[in-house]
């Protein structure tokens, strides 16, 4: 579950179900069995990725999978269906993007897989059940009307296609269990967007219409928590800045396109922003002076 999040701590997984739980309990339980069976099949194809799996790397992907089924189509045995085989599916298309990413010249920039299999699996299953996929209203946890906070909150849900201020505050807390840079760059990613998009006269209306605020958490926690690690703390809010307001860049076009946004905006932000990050490493690297190495006589 907190892989959802590009995070590996467990008491935070718990917090995150208990926050899908709190929005409806058949929810949550789509969301699990969509984990369950990505990671159980890694687990008896592939021995040697049971650290993966372990790690949390081998199941997210199916996690968002039945989140999904459950809001464009419900509780039905249609839902748990597609589920089980879009789960499958992942498996497949998270080999061939990591297989990819790591035998092209993108491959000393390091990009994750991320969130990939989720987007392609559940946009081209999208696309050929046009006709049958009927997207009833999101689910929404219990929550009281507090104006912006309750948005900024409810952004927070969003990332697992959810809604509600209490299931929010629930996945933040779960961020800072887990890495305090993670709540605190999540919190920042979601602020920013909030006021970027308020700027631009932006709508903010989570889960019925455009959705603005997931894709730069997601983007934030990834750049300063999790995939920068090794870059200065300026250099880390400096992407994230750059990757949050891509993310809003992005997403119109995105929507102009069949099929859902689903966390495109953060998939693109986030690989345009690595890249151009490895792109200004080589240029330094380049004007970098070699070291002369002299031998003394013995």
């Amino acid at each position: 579950m907190s892989q959802i999040f590009l995070l590996r701590n467990a008491p935070a997984g718990a917090l995150i179900l208990l926050a899908l739980a709190v929005v409806d309990v058949r929810f949550a339980g789509m969301v699990l069995l969509g984990a369950a069976v990505e990671s159980l099949t890694v687990y008896y194809l592939d021995t040697d990725l049971r650290q993966e799996i372990r790690d949390g790397l081998r199941g997210y992907n199916g996690a968002l999978i039945g989140a999904a089924w459950a809001i464009f189509i419900g509780y039905t045995g249609l839902s748990v269906t597609l589920t089980v085989l879009c789960a499958l599916a992942t498996i497949v298309v998270y080999g061939i993007l990591q297989r990819m990413f790591a035998s092209t010249r993108l491959a000393d920039a390091l990009l994750p897989v991320a969130t990939g299999p989720f987007c392609i699996v559940i946009g081209g299953t999208w696309t050929a059940l046009d006709s049958v996929v009927v997207t009833p209203p999101a689910p929404s946890g219990p929550t009281v009307e507090l104006g912006l906070l309750t948005d900024f909150l409810s952004t927070f849900a969003d990332v697992v296609l959810a809604s509600g201020a209490l299931s929010g505050l629930l996945i933040i807390v779960a961020l800072f269990v887990a890495d305090w840079r993670a709540g605190a760059f999540g919190v920042y990613g979601a602020a920013l967007a909030m006021a970027v998009g308020g700027a631009l006269g932006l709508s903010w209306s989570p889960l019925s219409g455009s959705l603005h605020g997931y894709s730069a958490v997601l983007v934030a926690i990834a750049l300063g928590a999790t995939f920068w690690n090794n870059r200065s703390l300026l250099t880390r809010f400096l992407g994230v800045s750059l990757a949050v307001v891509l993310t809003l860049a992005v997403e119109p076009l995105l929507i102009l396109l069949p099929g859902p946004t689903l966390t495109w905006p953060f998939l693109i932000s986030l690989w345009a922003v690595m890249l151009l990050g490895r792109g200004v490493d080589k240029r330094r690297e380049l004007h970098v002076p070699a070291k002369i190495v002299t031998y003394e006589p013995a």
